[in-house]
C-alpha cells in the first residue's frame, strides 16, 4: 500500500514524458560525483516485484565500472523537474568482469538464471534519498543498477559518493576516445582524427575540442574531427555536456614511407616440452614497438610447411622452425622472420597397466566389487594419482604400483585418468568403469484352479527390460523379457495336470539376481457324468409301471 493515494493521483493524471534506458539491454553508463544529473524514466509500467522492490514502476537501467578498488558508499537522490524531492528505489547486482551477457545473469530477474544470488544492495523505502553500498569493489569490474521512479514524475537522478576508499570510473560516462594509432604509408600524408564520447551526452551542449601535438597546444575545433598532416602523438581535451571532468585521449600518428618493424627472437619453449604451444600474437608488441600493434595486420607462415597459420595464438610445433610474418598497414607491408626453438627432452618416465587389459574398462553391477586395476610407474615418477573414479573406489600407491579397488556405490559411466607425479611432462593413462543397476523381481501370480485342457497363465513383474529365466518342473530353462511396464505373461496351453513354474533368476545387462520363487496352477478334478438306465415298463394289474435307473 506504499503511497497509495499518490499512486491513484498519478494514474489519473498520466505522463507522456520520454525517459531513457527502460530496459536492461539499453542500460546507460552512470558515475558518481560531478557527472549527471541522469534523466529518470516516466510512463513505463511496473514489470512486477523484484527482490526487495514491491513494484518496479518507470524502471531506469544503468551500469557502473569500478575505477579504484575498495568500499564504495554512495547517495542516490531523485528530484522532480520542479525541484522537489521524489521517492527513489533501487536494486544493485554485481560484480561482473564484463558487460557481455550481463542482462542474462541477474539473480531474481534473468529468466533461466541458476547462478548465485548476486544482488549486492536493494532498498524500497519511501525516501527520496537512498544509500547505495558496494563492499570490496575491485577495479575494472562492473555493476548493474536498476532505479525506479515510484511517483512517475519527470526528473533526474544524482549519484554522489560520501565514503569509502574505492571509486567508480567516470571514463565510461565522460571519457573520449580517438581510436587506435594511425600508421600511414605510401602516398597518404593526411589522416582525420575523430573524438567520440564513450557515452553520448544526455543533455544538449556545444563542447570545444582542444588538440595537442606531443603535448603542445595546437588549436581548438567546434566539432569532434580534425585533419592532421604531422607525425607525433596527437591528443584531444574536451568536456562532455553533463560532466565537469575534462576527458582526454591520445593517438600516435606516424606518416611513413614503409612499415616499421623490429628484429626479434629467437624464442624457446619451456625446457623439456616436446609439443609446446606458442602464442605468436604475444610478440606483436615487440615487432612494431613503439607503435601500437592495433594499427597493423599480421600474417604468419609456418616455415616448416609454408602454410598460413590460421590460429597464431595457439601454434604448436614439435621441432624448431622459422616463422615468416608479414606486417601490413593500409597498402604497405613488410616481411620479417623470427626463430622458435623447441627444447624437447624425452622424459625418463613410464607408466603401464599391469593388470589384464580388460580391467581398465570394466562394466559391473552396483554393489559388486571391481576386479583390481594395477598400474606400475618407472623412471622419474615418484607416485601416481587417479581422478574420475566413482564413489566407493580407492587408489593406493605402494612400491611403484598403483592399485584401484573397492565396490562402487554410484551408478553411471566414469572415465578415470591415472597420472604420474614428478615427471616432465607428466604421463597419463585412461580407463572407464561402468556401474550398472541391478534388476529387481516383484511378483509372480497364477490363474486357477482351472479345468483340464484350459490355459495355465503365469504373470511375472519386475524391472522393465529385464530377462526372467524360469523352468516348468524339471524342464529346460526358458526366459521372457519384461515389457516397458515391467511385466510378462507365460502361457501353458491345454494344461491337463498341475503346472509348476520356478523363477530361477532375473537379468539386466550383465547384472543377475537369483530369485528361486515357485507357484503352481492347479487343475481341478473332472466330475463324473451321471448315467440314466431305463428298463422297459412292465404293466401291473394295478395300472402302474416301474422305471429303474
Amino acid at each position: 500500500m506504499k503511497k497509495f493515494i499518490q499512486l491513484i493521483f498519478l494514474l489519473l493524471l498520466g505522463s507522456n514524458v520520454f525517459a531513457q534506458s527502460p530496459t536492461c539491454d539499453g542500460a546507460a553508463a552512470m558515475c558518481s560525483g560531478n557527472q549527471g544529473p541522469f534523466v529518470n524514466t516516466t510512463g513505463v509500467p511496473s514489470f512486477g516485484s523484484l527482490g526487495c522492490l514491491g513494484s518496479t514502476p518507470n524502471p531506469a537501467w544503468f551500469y557502473m565500472q569500478v575505477g579504484t578498488s575498495g568500499n564504495i558508499d554512495m547517495t542516490l537522490f531523485q528530484t522532480s523537474n520542479g525541484g522537489n524531492p521524489i521517492d527513489v528505489d533501487f536494486i544493485l547486482w554485481g560484480p561482473f568482469n564484463s558487460l557481455n551477457g550481463i542482462c542474462n545473469n541477474l539473480a531474481l530477474y534473468s529468466p533461466g538464471y541458476v547462478g548465485p544470488n548476486n544482488v549486492v544492495d536493494c532498498s524500497y523505502s519511501a525516501s527520496a534519498t537512498e544509500q547505495v553500498n558496494i563492499p570490496g569493489a575491485v577495479a575494472g569490474q562492473y555493476y548493474m543498477l536498476l532505479v525506479t521512479n515510484f511517483s512517475g514524475q519527470a526528473g533526474t537522478y544524482t549519484l554522489n559518493q560520501y565514503a569509502g576508499t574505492g571509486a567508480l570510473s567516470c571514463d565510461i560516462v565522460c571519457g573520449v576516445t580517438l581510436g587506435p594509432d594511425r600508421i600511414l604509408c605510401g602516398s597518404t600524408t593526411t589522416v582525420t582524427l575523430t573524438a567520440n564520447f564513450l557515452q553520448a551526452p544526455a543533455s544538449a551542449g556545444s563542447p570545444v575540442y582542444s588538440w595537442y601535438l606531443d603535448g603542445v597546444f595546437q588549436y581548438t575545433t567546434p566539432t569532434n574531427t580534425t585533419v592532421v598532416t604531422q607525425s607525433g602523438t596527437w591528443s584531444v581535451s574536451v568536456t562532455r555536456p553533463g560532466c565537469s571532468d575534462v576527458a582526454t585521449d591520445d593517438v600516435l600518428v606516424n606518416i611513413i614511407g614503409t612499415v616499421p618493424y623490429n628484429n626479434i627472437g629467437p624464442f624457446a619453449s619451456p625446457a623439456g616440452e616436446c609439443d609446446p604451444i606458442f602464442d605468436l600474437t604475444s610478440y606483436e608488441d615487440d615487432l612494431v614497438a613503439p607503435n601500437d600493434p592495433a594499427s597493423f595486420t599480421f600474417e604468419y607462415i609456418d616455415g616448416l610447411t609454408g602454410n598460413i597459420i590460421t590460429d597464431p595464438a595457439n601454434y604448436t610445433t614439435n621441432q624448431s622452425t622459422t616463422i615468416v610474418v608479414t606486417i601490413s598497414a593500409g597498402s604497405c607491408g613488410e616481411t620479417t622472420t623470427f626463430d622458435l626453438f623447441v627444447d624437447c627432452v624425452v622424459a625418463s618416465c613410464d607408466i603401464d597397466l599391469t593388470s589384464a587389459p580388460a580391467t581398465a574398462n570394466q562394466s559391473i553391477c552396483i554393489g559388486s566389487a571391481i576386479t583390481d586395476i594395477t598400474y606400475q610407474t618407472a623412471g622419474d615418477a615418484t607416485s601416481a594419482t587417479v581422478t574420475g573414479l566413482p564413489a566407493g573406489l580407492n587408489a593406493n600407491y605402494v612400491g611403484n604400483v598403483l592399485t584401484i579397488s573397492g565396490t562402487p556405490t554410484a551408478l553411471g559411466t566414469f572415465n578415470y585418468t591415472v597420472e604420474t607425479v614428478s615427471c616432465s611432462p607428466e604421463l597419463n593413462l585412461t580407463g572407464t568403469i561402468t556401474v550398472n543397476p541391478n534388476p529387481s523381481f516383484s511378483t509372480l501370480t497364477v490363474n486357477g484352479p482351472i479345468c483340464a485342457g484350459a490355459n495355465a497363465e503365469f504373470t511375472i513383474s519386475g524391472t522393465a527390460g529385464a530377462s526372467v529365466f524360469y523352468t516348468f518342473g524339471s524342464g529346460p530353462i526358458q526366459f521372457e523379457v519384461l515389457d516397458g511396464s515391467g511385466s510378462a505373461v507365460v502361457i501353458v496351453s491345454n494344461a491337463t495336470s498341475d503346472v509348476t513354474i520356478t523363477i530361477v533368476e532375473i537379468k539386466l545387462g550383465n547384472c543377475i539376481i537369483p530369485v528361486g520363487i515357485s507357484d503352481t496352477v492347479v487343475i481341478s478334478p473332472t466330475p463324473d457324468i451321471p448315467t440314466i438306465t431305463v428298463t422297459p415298463p412292465t404293466c401291473s394289474a394295478d395300472g402302474f409301471s416301474t422305471i429303474t435307473n
